[in-house]
Order: structure tokens, then sequence, then C-alpha cells
């Protein structure tokens, strides 16, 4: 996050390692290199919609004319700009070919499906894995009206899918809160105590609730929205953006990290559905979210880093301890 209040952030290099973030967007652009020349992405993985595939884009390249894959991805778990620097990337690709918003929302059912049936192939990834998506579909929508949806009916019946296996499911909680001040889109409005979405806000560096961050009962978390740095798609090109879509993949790269301690913070018994709630409910305590803005009751996710560990890094006017000599 670009930001002068926002110094010597405390984080670890390996942060994920083991872990799987599929990220269900425009592309991830992943072979792009960061200004030094290296890579932003270096553990790889990805597949593309059928319809993806019919329009001939290519799997390894983002179709957003604004970099939305790359910079989501990038945010997630860059090499330079990611939260979970360690993790492995899994790109699922919709087309950005098509203009009608039900074609569209279609194709995000198509790659829903994809991943559910990807993981449902390796189990030893169950554990290991969290899927985030910062798109929504069909506005003025809401938990009582997708009872009954054709469209959101489908998407449960992969979200379930994936919650019986015990993988979390990450999505932003939408920029139209000048429209509807609540959550209004799918998949997000199915959250609920069998559906146990994530739903992330935004925050400014205050910690305070920008104009277009959706809020509501439905919304679980909020992270960093506002001046969030990311990889364009672009070879050695920063982007600097704003919105929801910037605040789930940190908290996806967020759970991420925590999926590779042994044991996982929220406890080793959980399975299922169950696992999925004790995440959901782990990152609401203490331990991982705070309330950034005093008198607020908006509570901002947080790496995990303790005072120690700002300690042994020297930040926050904290002096490091020596290095161990050399050898001899």
């Amino acid at each position: 996050m670009k930001d002068d209040k926002l110094k010597d952030f405390v984080y670890n290099e390996n942060a994920g390692a083991g872990t799987y973030i599929y990220v269900i967007d425009t592309g991830a652009a992943y072979t792009v290199r960061i200004n030094d020349g290296n890579h932003e992405f270096e553990k790889i993985e990805a597949f593309q919609t059928a319809h993806s595939k019919d329009h001939g884009e290519k799997e390894n390249e983002d179709g957003s004319d604004i970099s939305h894959g790359a910079m989501v991805s990038s945010q997630a778990l860059g090499r330079k700009y990611g939260v979970a620097k360690a993790a492995t990337l899994v790109s699922v690709k919709m087309t950005s070919k098509f203009k009608n918003l039900d074609a569209k929302m279609a194709d995000f059912i198509l790659a829903l499906e994809a991943v559910t049936t990807h993981l449902e192939s390796r189990p030893e990834s169950y554990a290991k894995s969290v899927v985030t998506c910062s798109h929504g579909w069909k506005i003025g929508m809401d938990h009582k009206k997708a009872e009954t949806d054709p469209a959101a009916i489908q998407m449960r019946v992969y979200l379930d899918r994936l919650f019986e296996m015990g993988v979390p499911f990450i999505s932003s909680s939408g920029n139209l809160a000048h429209l509807f001040k609540t959550i209004d889109k799918l998949p997000k409005v199915l959250e609920d105590p069998d559906t146990p979405i994530i739903n992330v806000g935004a925050v400014d560096a205050d910690g305070s609730t920008p104009i277009f961050s959706q809020t509501g009962p439905q919304l679980t978390i909020s992270a960093p929205g506002v001046g969030i740095a990311g990889q364009q798609k672009e070879d050695g090109k920063e982007g600097i953006e704003q919105g929801t879509s910037h605040s789930a993949p940190l908290v996806a790269g967020v759970i991420a990290a925590y999926l590779n301690y042994e044991p996982p913070p929220w406890g080793e018994s959980y399975t299922g559905k169950e696992r999925v709630q004790a995440i959901k409910d782990y990152i609401l305590t203490d331990k991982s979210s705070w309330i950034r803005k005093a008198g607020s009751d908006i509570r901002v996710i947080r790496n995990g880093a303790t005072e120690e560990d700002h300690k042994n890094a020297g930040a926050n006017q904290f002096s490091a301890p020596a290095p161990d000599p050399a050898p001899f």
C-alpha cells in the first residue's frame, strides 16, 4: 500500500509455502516481470474456461484493459507485491471477450466448476488451498432473490462442493455503495451460515470505509483498498489502484500464509464446511485483525506479525538484534 502512514511492514518471505491460491479472473499475465527483471510469479499452475479457449485467448495473458487479473494475483502472492509470496498461483482464466453480462456470469460458473473439479482430483491439496474472485454479477441481487435465481443455485452447488473440501472462498464486497450500500451481487449475496463465503470490504489508511465500498450484514472483514500497489500486465509497470477487488486478494494471501502453519491457528480438528467456518471465525479474532480506527466497528485484516517480529526485523524504531558472527 502506497501511504506514508504505513511504514515498516514486516512479513515472512516464505509466507504461503506449499499452499495454492486459485485466482478466478481475466488471466494473471503470469510470465510478467517486475522492474528489476525478475518474474513476479514463480510457482504457477494455470487453466482457462472453454469460452476463453474458444476465443483464442492465451492462457498466460491478462485480457483485462486495466490489468485486473495481473493486479489481484500480484497482490495475493506476487514476489514483490504479494502477501503469500511463496504460495503457488493457480490462474483460472475467464474470457474477456464477452460483453453480455449474463454470458460473463455463465463463464464464471464454468470457472467455478473447473476449480471445484480440479481440487476434487487432488485431495492432498484440500487443506492447503484458497479460492478468490474479485468479480460479481446481477446488480441489485439479495439473499432472498438468490434463493430462486437459477444462476445463484448453480453457484451454490459448486461453492458447497468447495466447502465440503474445507476450501475457503474469498470475494470482494463490491464498489457500488453509491447505489447499494449493502452487498448486492452474486456470488457474494449467497453468504449465510450454510454458505460461509468470506466477503471483503475496503478501508483507507485511517481504517475508514471509503465511499465506494459496500458493507452490510454479509460483510466479513475489511482490508486496505485505497492506493494498493501491484504488478500490471506489462513488464516493469507498477499499478496503484483502489477498490474492494484489491482488498480481497490481501485476505486470500493472509489465509494462505496461515495454511502452512503446523498446526493451523484455528486448530486441527475441523474438516469440511466446519473448517471453512473456523477459518472465517479466526480471521475476526484479535490475532488476525484489529479495529484500526478508534470508535469504529470495522475489523481490518493483518498478517499476524507480532511485536517480537518487528523487533527482530528492526522495524518501528526497534533495533534489530546483532547477526550471528560469520564462521571462520
